[in-house]
């Protein structure tokens, strides 16, 4: 949604985050996969192979980034840990670590959760509405 406001090297981190997010849990599943296919259309990425980056690298690269990257990398996992249903403790676990590592407060983590609960519920109510 937000991810051509990152800076190009952001995208790449951005990306290798995202493929770690969806490892976390153990399941990639079918929409998780297709979540990344997207975001990697979005990003003007599209022929990108994910490289498996440590975590720590990632993390130290966004550190270093303006709250405005670290906010719509940390909203657009939020969403990607929703996608299929299912927002599990290790993804919890993961978001918190990142939400401290960026510095970003918990009140700014809250309303994220909250609006992508709410973009969810409209997009499966929308969902239903097509197939009437």
């Amino acid at each position: 949604m937000y991810l051509n406001r990152l800076c190009e090297k952001s995208k790449f981190y951005f990306l290798e985050l995202a493929y770690y997010l969806t490892l976390v849990d153990g399941k990639l599943s079918y929409e998780e996969k297709e979540l990344l296919e997207y975001y990697k259309i979005e990003c003007s990425l599209m022929d990108y192979s994910f490289e498996s980056k440590p975590l720590k690298e990632i993390e130290f690269y966004f550190i270093n980034r303006n709250n405005l990257e670290k906010n719509i990398v940390l909203f657009e996992l939020i969403g990607l840990s929703y996608i299929d249903g299912c927002y599990s403790d290790s993804e919890k676990k993961l978001i918190e670590q990142l939400r401290n590592s960026f510095n970003i407060k918990l009140e700014v983590l809250e309303v994220f959760e909250q609006k992508i609960e709410e973009l969810t519920k409209i997009y499966n109510n929308l969902e239903n509405i097509m197939v009437i």
